[in-house]
C-alpha cells in the first residue's frame, strides 16, 4: 500500500514511521514553519487536567503509558537522545484557596482514577526547596515530560532509516489518491493522512483553528528544581528539561495566525514569583506557536471525505503522538476503527463547546 502523509510535526512523523514498520510505501510532504505546536509546545505528560471526558482521557492514559516504550525503541533504532524526563509533576497553590483550589482538583483526578498525593505547603518545601514560600498548597502526579525537538529529530532520523521518502513543499490540490505540490510535482497513493496541525483547515472543510501560545526557554541551575511544576489559577507552567534548561508557559489567545511576542516579561516575571531563584535564569528565547484545536476542544481521528484525518490535538498533540501514530497506522492497514479511536470521529459535531472565534 502507498500512502501519503501530509505534515512533519510529531503526529505526521509518528504515523509515517508506524506505516512503514508496517510494511507500507510512505512518501510524508511538510511545509516546516517554526510557529508549530510541536517545536513551542513545553512536552508536559498529563494524562487528565481541568474538563476532561471519559474518552479523552482514555486516549491520553493510553498514550502516555506508550511513551516510555516509544521512547527506548527510538533511542535504540536512532541513537539519540529523546529528552524523556520522568520527573514526576508537582501541581501547587498560593492563597487565598489554595487548600480547596488543590483539594477540589485532586479529588476531580482520583475520581477519574488518576493516583496524587496531597501536599501541604511545608510539604511542597519540602520536596522542591526554590518554591517561594508562598506555596500553601499542592499535591504530586507521576506526570512526566519530553523534549519534544529531540524527539521530533529522532523521529526523523527513525522515518529515514525505515524507507519513508521525505519531501519538503506545499500542498496546491489534494484528492483520495494524492496530490500536487505548488512546485507542480504530483503525488499519488492509495491512502492519504493529512496531519498538517493549525492549518489543516486550509485542506479540508473542517473547522479547525491556530489557538496561539507563548513559551520562553530558560537556562538556570541544573539541581535547582527536580519536577515539573504547575500554579493553579495562574495556569502557569514550568517543564524541567533535567540539565538547567526549564520552558515556561501559559498562554493561550484565540487571534488567528497573529504571531507577534508579547509575554515575554509576563511569563517570566511570574515563574520567578513561583520560584525565586530563577530570577537569576537567562532566558534563552521566546516563542510563539499555534495549537489546533476544533470546537470540543476534541482531536479528530478518522475517514474524512476519503481521505485520513489526525488533527486538532489542541494542548495535547505531543502526549498524544505515540497512541495517535499507532491507532492511525492500524487504521491503514485494517481499515477497522478502534474502540479507542471512535469517539473522535472528524464526522461528528464539532461545534459543542468553545466555538471559533
Amino acid at each position: 500500500m502507498r500512502v501519503l502523509v501530509l505534515g512533519g510535526g510529531l503526529i505526521g512523523l509518528g504515523i509515517a514511521w508506524r506505516a512503514a514498520q508496517k510494511g507500507m510505501s510512505v512518501q510524508l510532504v511538510d511545509a516546516p514553519d517554526p510557529r508549530a505546536a510541536s517545536r513551542v509546545g513545553a512536552g508536559l505528560l498529563i494524562r487528565a487536567g481541568g474538563r476532561i471526558s471519559a474518552h479523552h482521557l482514555a486516549l491520553r492514559t493510553a498514550s502516555a503509558e506508550l511513551f516510555p516504550r516509544l521512547v527506548r525503541e527510538l533511542e535504540e533504532l536512532t541513537g539519540l537522545d529523546c529528552g524523556y524526563n520522568p520527573c514526576g509533576l508537582l501541581t501547587v497553590a498560593f492563597e487565598p484557596g489554595a487548600q480547596n483550589s488543590v483539594q477540589g482538583l485532586a479529588n476531580c483526578l482520583r475520581g477519574l482514577g488518576v493516583p496524587v498525593e496531597t501536599l501541604s505547603g511545608s510539604d511542597c518545601l519540602k520536596r522542591e526547596q526554590a518554591l517561594s514560600e508562598r506555596v500553601a498548597a499542592g499535591f504530586y502526579s507521576d506526570d512526566h515530560q519530553v523534549d519534544p525537538e529531540k524527539l521530533g529529530a529522532a523521529l526523523r532520523v527513525a522515518c529515514d532509516r525505515s524507507g519513508v521518502e521525505r519531501l519538503r513543499g506545499r500542498v496546491a490540490s489534494l484528492s483520495e489518491r494524492g496530490g500536487r505540490l505548488h512546485d507542480g510535482t504530483r503525488l499519488q497513493a492509495d491512502r492519504v493522512v493529512v496531519a498538517t496541525g493549525a492549518w489543516l483547515g486550509e485542506l479540508l472543510p473542517l473547522p479547525v483553528f491556530p489557538v496561539k501560545g507563548e513559551v520562553i526557554h530558560l537556562q538556570g541551575e541544573p539541581n535547582l528544581l527536580r519536577h515539573n511544576l504547575t500554579l493553579r489559577r495562574e495556569e502557569l507552567y514550568l517543564a524541567n528539561r533535567g540539565d538547567g534548561r526549564y520552558v515556561v508557559g501559559s498562554t493561550e489567545e484565540a487571534v488567528g495566525f497573529e504571531d507577534s511576542v508579547t509575554a515575554t516579561g509576563t511569563l517570566f516575571e511570574k515563574i520567578t514569583t513561583l520560584v525565586p531563584a530563577l530570577s537569576k535564569a537567562n532566558i534563552l528565547d521566546s516563542r510563539v506557536g499555534f495549537r489546533p484545536k476544533v470546537g470540543d476542544g476534541l482531536p479528530l481521528l478518522g475517514e474524512f471525505n476519503g481521505l485520513v484525518v489526525a488533527g486538532a490535538h489542541y494542548r495535547n498533540g505531543i502526549l498524544l503522538t505515540p497512541v495517535t501514530a499507532r491507532l492511525v497506522a492500524d487504521f491503514l492497514e485494517t481499515d477497522t476503527v478502534s474502540e479507542l479511536m471512535k469517539p473522535f470521529d472528524p464526522c461528528r459535531n464539532l461545534t459543542k463547546g468553545s466555538t471559533r472565534p
